[in-house]
Protein backbone atom coordinates (compact mmCIF):
# COMPACT_ATOMS: atom_id res chain seq x y z
CA UNK A 1 0.00 0.00 0.00
CA UNK A 2 1.26 3.20 -1.03
CA UNK A 3 1.87 6.55 1.59
CA UNK A 4 1.59 9.81 1.38
CA UNK A 5 4.41 11.53 2.75
CA UNK A 6 2.18 12.98 5.43
CA UNK A 7 0.99 9.28 6.38
CA UNK A 8 4.65 9.00 7.10
CA UNK A 9 5.17 11.37 8.99
CA UNK A 10 2.36 11.53 11.07
CA UNK A 11 3.36 7.44 11.26
CA UNK A 12 6.45 8.56 12.61
CA UNK A 13 5.54 11.36 14.79
CA UNK A 14 6.44 11.40 18.42
CA UNK A 15 5.83 13.64 21.65
CA UNK A 16 9.07 14.69 23.18
CA UNK A 17 8.84 15.25 26.74
CA UNK A 18 11.32 17.61 28.91
CA UNK A 19 11.77 16.64 32.49
CA UNK A 20 14.34 18.21 35.23
CA UNK A 21 15.88 21.91 35.12
CA UNK A 22 16.09 23.06 31.52
CA UNK A 23 19.40 25.56 31.58
CA UNK A 24 20.77 27.46 34.11
CA UNK A 25 19.20 29.04 37.32
CA UNK A 26 19.64 32.12 35.23
CA UNK A 27 17.51 31.28 32.12
CA UNK A 28 15.00 30.01 34.88
CA UNK A 29 14.73 33.31 36.06
CA UNK A 30 14.43 35.15 33.38
CA UNK A 31 12.00 33.03 31.66
CA UNK A 32 10.01 33.54 34.69
CA UNK A 33 10.15 37.39 34.95
CA UNK A 34 9.13 37.37 31.09
CA UNK A 35 6.28 35.12 31.99
CA UNK A 36 5.20 37.35 34.47
CA UNK A 37 5.36 40.35 33.16
CA UNK A 38 3.38 39.11 30.29
CA UNK A 39 1.12 38.24 32.35
CA UNK A 40 0.88 41.72 34.11
CA UNK A 41 0.81 43.70 30.85
CA UNK A 42 -2.69 41.31 29.63
CA UNK A 43 -4.13 42.06 33.09
CA UNK A 44 -7.00 45.12 32.73
CA UNK A 45 -6.17 46.53 35.59
CA UNK A 46 -2.53 47.55 33.64
CA UNK A 47 -4.71 48.39 30.54
CA UNK A 48 -6.22 50.77 32.52
CA UNK A 49 -3.77 52.49 34.62
CA UNK A 50 -1.69 53.19 31.42
CA UNK A 51 -5.05 54.91 29.80
CA UNK A 52 -5.82 56.57 32.66
CA UNK A 53 -2.66 58.16 32.66
CA UNK A 54 -2.89 59.00 28.63
CA UNK A 55 -6.24 61.00 28.95
CA UNK A 56 -4.94 62.90 32.14
CA UNK A 57 -2.28 63.82 30.19
CA UNK A 58 -2.41 64.01 26.64
CA UNK A 59 -4.14 67.73 26.45
CA UNK A 60 -0.65 68.67 27.48
CA UNK A 61 1.32 67.41 24.05
CA UNK A 62 1.69 69.33 20.73
CA UNK A 63 2.92 67.53 17.34
CA UNK A 64 5.84 69.75 16.81
CA UNK A 65 9.44 69.34 16.93
CA UNK A 66 9.81 71.81 20.05
CA UNK A 67 9.60 69.43 23.55
CA UNK A 68 8.12 71.49 26.75
CA UNK A 69 9.81 70.92 29.73
CA UNK A 70 6.67 69.42 31.24
CA UNK A 71 6.66 67.01 29.15
CA UNK A 72 9.82 65.57 30.74
CA UNK A 73 8.42 65.67 34.10
CA UNK A 74 4.98 63.78 32.90
CA UNK A 75 7.34 61.50 31.12
CA UNK A 76 9.29 60.75 33.96
CA UNK A 77 6.10 60.74 36.16
CA UNK A 78 4.87 57.73 33.52
CA UNK A 79 7.94 55.63 34.04
CA UNK A 80 7.44 55.73 37.94
CA UNK A 81 4.19 54.80 37.89
CA UNK A 82 4.52 51.82 35.44
CA UNK A 83 7.53 50.92 36.99
CA UNK A 84 6.41 50.92 40.22
CA UNK A 85 3.46 49.10 39.31
CA UNK A 86 4.92 46.50 37.54
CA UNK A 87 7.70 45.24 40.81
CA UNK A 88 4.70 45.61 42.78
CA UNK A 89 2.80 43.14 40.51
CA UNK A 90 5.80 40.85 39.26
CA UNK A 91 7.29 40.51 43.04
CA UNK A 92 3.82 38.99 43.93
CA UNK A 93 4.74 36.32 41.89
CA UNK A 94 8.71 36.06 41.95
CA UNK A 95 10.08 37.21 45.08
CA UNK A 96 12.66 40.51 45.05
CA UNK A 97 11.53 41.21 41.24
CA UNK A 98 13.12 44.33 40.27
CA UNK A 99 13.38 45.94 36.90
CA UNK A 100 16.62 46.76 36.90
CA UNK A 101 18.13 43.42 37.64
CA UNK A 102 15.54 42.22 34.97
CA UNK A 103 16.98 44.65 32.49
CA UNK A 104 20.49 44.05 33.41
CA UNK A 105 19.86 40.35 32.31
CA UNK A 106 17.68 41.55 29.59
CA UNK A 107 20.52 43.37 28.12
CA UNK A 108 22.56 40.45 27.46
CA UNK A 109 19.49 38.09 25.99
CA UNK A 110 17.76 41.27 23.67
CA UNK A 111 16.94 38.13 20.69
CA UNK A 112 15.16 36.50 23.54
CA UNK A 113 11.98 38.86 24.21
CA UNK A 114 10.31 39.82 21.48
CA UNK A 115 6.34 41.62 21.49
CA UNK A 116 5.20 43.55 24.34
CA UNK A 117 7.28 42.65 26.61
CA UNK A 118 10.64 44.32 25.07
CA UNK A 119 8.08 47.38 23.67
CA UNK A 120 7.12 48.08 27.09
CA UNK A 121 10.46 48.35 28.33
CA UNK A 122 12.01 49.72 25.65
CA UNK A 123 9.73 52.87 25.61
CA UNK A 124 10.19 53.62 29.47
CA UNK A 125 13.77 54.36 28.62
CA UNK A 126 12.42 56.54 24.74
CA UNK A 127 11.50 59.68 25.46
CA UNK A 128 10.41 60.13 21.95
CA UNK A 129 8.45 57.04 21.56
CA UNK A 130 6.29 58.31 24.73
CA UNK A 131 5.50 61.70 23.20
CA UNK A 132 4.30 59.84 20.00
CA UNK A 133 2.06 57.74 22.38
CA UNK A 134 0.85 60.46 23.76
CA UNK A 135 0.12 62.63 20.52
CA UNK A 136 -1.97 59.73 19.19
CA UNK A 137 -3.98 59.51 23.01
CA UNK A 138 -4.75 63.27 22.15
CA UNK A 139 -5.73 62.96 18.68
CA UNK A 140 -7.87 59.48 19.50
CA UNK A 141 -9.29 62.01 22.47
CA UNK A 142 -10.16 64.50 20.31
CA UNK A 143 -12.01 62.13 17.80
CA UNK A 144 -13.98 60.99 20.86
CA UNK A 145 -15.01 64.43 21.61
CA UNK A 146 -16.04 65.49 18.10
CA UNK A 147 -18.55 62.09 17.37
CA UNK A 148 -20.11 62.49 20.99
CA UNK A 149 -20.39 66.03 19.77
CA UNK A 150 -21.92 64.89 16.70
CA UNK A 151 -24.28 62.41 18.56
CA UNK A 152 -25.69 65.10 21.14
CA UNK A 153 -25.96 67.47 18.88
CA UNK A 154 -28.07 65.51 16.20
CA UNK A 155 -30.68 64.28 18.75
Amino acid sequence: MAHSSGDLLDDDEEDFCFTGDCGSAEDNAFDEAVGALENVLMDPGFVELQKSFHEKHCDEFEDSEENKLSYTQIFQSYCSCIESYLEKRVGEDIENFSLDSFGKMMATRKDEVCGDVFDLLMTLGDFNEFKEVMVEAKRSKARKTKKQQQRSGGQ
